[in-house]
């Protein structure tokens, strides 16, 4: 059990990448969402 983590098995729709590809972009680079507009604090 992988504990809800994404693994590279892991089979996705396309059509969620759009709306988490925002997110992990921020994850990966350490970018802070609130600057980015992407959330409020």
């Amino acid at each position: 059990m992988n504990q809800g983590c994404l693994t590279k098995e892991d089979a996705m729709c396309i059509h969620a990448l759009e709306n988490i590809l925002h997110y992990a972009l921020v994850l990966e680079y350490n970018w802070c969402p609130v600057e980015l507009g992407l959330t409020t604090p």
